[in-house]
């Protein structure tokens, strides 16, 4: 396949679109067709299916239920190709998050101020403050770091790191709450810390090794997007279907839970299957 800037972007948009787009049908559009609600916004729904969505102020969201951070996910694939030309040794990677930190801070509140002096009032902007994507590049350039910070921590650091980024993200409430830490530092830190632990382990452990934590990685995605509409409705069967038999909510919990696992599992291998793989088959035969 030509490893061209524009493959890989096409190559990325075709893996992330045509699932995301049955969201949209799936939480948006059957909705307002069975049951009468208010038609899908046609700015709103440009702005999903064009990715922008998590830059408008109230709708990262809107249409998808954890759509902004789809909306991040191809934003950093569009920087990548770049960065990866530019970020090239461990310094330039320490340097280039601390550019990009800096300039997410900046650009963001300035954003942030155009936005509200063209009247975005609460809680569009609180929801633009949390999710617009340019609060997480610093976190996108961690990964950079990662990258060339991985190959010198030996396996036997990683359960200990992964112990480190749990205890840090204990504390993220902690430290925006009162330090009012920006969410690139309070969340990327333990998050970067975390992801050094699990990546330095990950060859070396055989629980990392079972074909079916491999399986569950590739339908990853649309267990993610698919979830949200599962989850609901296994929760509306066993409240509806146990709740007179008095189950423990214990038990009510962890059935809801697998249940959703299992089914939004199943699903996302359907969109694997029949969506993602045709998808992907096309990008290769279109820069083969």
């Amino acid at each position: 396949m030509n490893r061209t800037v524009g493959g890989f972007i096409l190559r990325r948009w075709l893996r992330i679109a045509p699932v995301y787009y049955l969201g949209i049908i799936i939480y948006s559009v059957l909705p307002w067709l069975f049951s009468g609600g208010k038609a899908p916004h046609l700015g709103i729904l440009v702005a999903n299916l064009t990715f922008i969505n998590g830059w408008w102020p109230g709708q990262s969201s809107s249409m998808v239920p954890g759509g902004w951070s789809i909306s991040a996910e191809i934003a950093f694939y569009c920087l990548l190709p770049w960065a990866a030309i530019a970020v090239t040794s461990f310094r330039r990677a320490i340097v280039g998050y601390c550019v990009v930190l800096l300039a997410s801070q900046l650009v963001g509140y300035w954003l942030a101020a155009q936005m509200i002096a063209k009247g975005f009032q609460e809680p569009a902007m609180t929801d633009f403050m949390e999710y617009c994507p340019i609060w997480h590049l610093p976190t996108f350039s961690l990964g950079l770091v990662l990258y060339f910070v991985r190959p010198l921590v030996r396996p036997k650091l990683g359960w200990l790191l992964i112990f480190m980024g749990a205890v840090l993200f204990l504390c993220v409430p902690y430290t925006i709450g009162r330090y009012h830490s920006p969410r690139s530092i309070a969340v990327g830190i333990p998050l970067f810390v975390l992801s050094l632990g699990v990546t330095t382990i990950v060859d070396s452990s055989m629980f990392f090794k079972f074909s079916s934590l491999r399986w569950l990685g590739t339908v990853s995605y649309g267990v993610y997007l698919m979830h949200f509409w599962v989850l609901d409705i296994v929760v509306t069967i066993v409240v509806f279907a146990m709740t007179p038999l008095e189950f423990s909510g214990l038990y009510m919990f962890l059935t809801s839970l697998f249940g959703t696992v299992l089914l939004s599992s199943a699903i996302a291998a359907l969109n694997r299957r029949y969506i993602e793989m045709p998808a992907l088959s096309l990008a290769d035969n279109l820069f083969s």
